[in-house]
């Protein structure tokens, strides 16, 4: 009686432990169900039986080595499920944590073909200036310092942006554009090229990038003096 006594108390305790991890969201109400079913899970004498004859071990002397309790047995198996659990929040964690949204901006500054035009009119680089490559759609490719490309995206629709339309140009007027860079892999150094063309590659450090909250200000061409 005292054996099943304490069987019961050792389940007892054991579904308030996983009730508190369920609670404080360690675990899921889906992991907390499943463990729970373990704990409750009937089982016969003769399986119980068959599974301590099992467990049990011949040492050197004869003797037979201790058998593990069924409690015993039970809190294995959950410590195994939390330790599961926990590496699996871990991973998600990191992963979360080694990537980041990395924002860009790109000003084509040419003193004749963007002559005359209101701001907000759409726009595109000029082939004739070596800017083809900027229009609406082309793509952005982000790679670390080996050359490999960790992300990529597409440019925004150009338009006419001056000083009181873009904190990145301080004087004259430029078409520009924008884009986003979502769950780029953390490194040391970052090169952005826009249109396979590497003559607009630009690069940065992960310091620099940081400092400025992740946007990358692209400056082409020539822009006038201010005042």
């Amino acid at each position: 009686m005292d054996a099943e006594q304490n069987n019961r108390r050792s389940i007892s305790d054991e579904l308030a432990k996983l009730a508190d991890l369920r609670d404080r969201g360690v675990l899921s109400d889906e992991e907390f169900q499943a463990q729970k079913q373990v704990l409750l899970a009937p089982q016969s004498p003769t399986a119980s039986s068959a599974y301590d004859h099992a467990s049990e071990t011949l040492v050197a002397d004869g003797q037979r080595a201790p058998r593990l309790s069924r409690g015993a047995r039970t809190s294995i198996a959950v410590l195994a499920g939390l330790i599961v659990a926990a590496v699996i929040v871990l991973v998600l964690v990191l992963s979360a944590r080694s990537t980041q949204t990395i924002r860009g901006v790109d000003d084509i500054f040419d003193q004749t073909a963007y002559v005359g035009m209101s701001v907000g009119s759409g726009c595109h680089g000029s082939p004739d200036d070596g800017y083809g490559v900027f229009y609406q759609g082309a793509g952005v490719q982000i790679k670390n310092g080996a050359g490999t490309v960790i992300g990529s995206t597409f440019l925004s629709r150009g338009h006419i942006a001056d000083s009181t339309t873009s904190a990145f140009i301080t004087s004259g007027s430029a078409c520009e554009f924008t884009w986003v860079a979502s769950g780029v892999p953390d490194t040391a150094q970052y090169q952005v090229e826009v249109g396979g063309d590497s003559s607009t590659e630009l690069t940065y450090s992960k310091a620099e990038l940081a400092k400025d909250q992740w946007y990358a200000a692209e400056v082409f061409g020539s822009q006038p003096a201010s005042g």
